[in-house]
């Protein structure tokens, strides 16, 4: 499946926040709060369809998220081929 580009950001914003790390969750609301209050109700869609790729695991309880392998890996070539970043707030 085919990455928008603000999956692409929350990937890179996922990778900065958690230094690369698989074992860190990030709150649904940090990621959230970075963005525009118009567009945070795509970031929870873009969330949703990230961890349905594969890209984040959902903690089971929170509203919560972490990288997985993959997610890291996606972020990786992401970086290295540039994004357009959309602009946060």
């Amino acid at each position: 499946m085919r990455q928008t580009e603000l999956e692409k950001t929350m990937l890179l914003a996922f990778l900065v926040i958690t230094k690369g790390s698989t074992d860190v969750y990030v709150k649904e609301d940090e990621i959230t709060s970075k963005f525009a209050m118009r567009k945070r109700k795509l970031v929870r869609i873009s969330l949703e369809r990230l961890n349905k790729q594969g890209s984040l695991k959902k903690h089971p309880k929170k509203k919560e998220y972490k990288f997985t392998k993959k997610g890291i890996e996606s972020a990786s070539v992401v970086l290295r081929e540039g994004a357009k970043l959309w602009i946060m707030s």
